[in-house]
């Protein structure tokens, strides 16, 4: 889960430092949670662990996300992204 959500801050960081077009990629992953696991905390449709909430990520706004990526799913998490 650090990883995965190390790995999103990244991302995050470097397209809303785009010049044209940045992008909030947090919120545009949030909308499509079963496939990209990407969990916005302040919508209240989706049921993370209370533990996940330890774990998350703010956008520029102020919104926090996390995830609700199960390892025991997908075995590692370097096979989440092959899945």
């Amino acid at each position: 889960t650090s990883a995965f959500l190390q790995t999103l801050k990244a991302l995050d960081a470097a397209e809303s430092s785009r010049v044209d077009n940045s992008r909030n990629i947090l919120q545009l992953l949030s909308v499509n949670t079963r496939r990209t696991k990407v969990v916005a905390l302040n919508t209240g449709t989706h049921r993370v662990p209370e533990e996940l909430r330890r774990h998350q990520l703010s956008d520029k706004e102020g919104n926090a996300y996390s995830t609700n990526l199960d390892r025991n799913r997908y075995g590692n998490d370097d096979n989440y992204l092959f899945t």
